[in-house]
């Protein structure tokens, strides 16, 4: 089975439920590693700050391989300038908000309160979005959660 991307470079990509499932692992382990980097470092440096070097040490890569694969240009332009904008703001915020949670609470209770984001995504979804949640997918998140 093949799926095509939405990106310019119209690559096709091929389905490999055994590369997907080392993927979502090491994925896993990564951003458990991160949680705990936080929780140390937000003891000693200040929350911004501990964000601020995160993005930067997260944009250099991504912009390597871009640039690498001729892709950089495709990555960076937009046709909705205020959507990324604001797409952005919210990153950094939801960012900030869980290295402060991360920092201050215990790591078991700070991971465990972020797995109601399903829930929150539902109501936000049905509010702002004016999607019709069904019962289905209420009763898919509720059995998730």
């Amino acid at each position: 089975m093949s799926v095509r991307c939405d990106c310019e470079c119209r690559r096709v990509l091929t389905t490999s439920p055994r590369r997907g499932l080392v993927y979502v692992t090491l994925a896993a382990l990564l951003f458990a590693a991160m949680s705990a980097l936080v929780r140390f470092s937000g003891q000693e440096a200040p929350v911004g700050q501990v964000v601020f070097f995160r993005a930067v040490f997260a944009i250099v890569p991504v912009a390597l391989i871009y640039a690498i694969r001729g892709e950089l240009y495709a990555a960076i332009h937009t046709h909705r300038l205020r959507g990324h904008i604001g797409r952005g703001i919210f990153s950094i915020g939801g960012m900030f908000f869980n290295f402060a949670s991360l920092a201050r609470l215990p790591l078991v209770d700070a991971t465990a309160i972020s797995f109601a984001s399903p829930l929150i995504t539902g109501v936000f979804a049905a509010m702002f979005l004016k999607e019709r949640v069904r019962l289905y997918r209420w009763s898919a998140v509720i059995i998730g959660f």
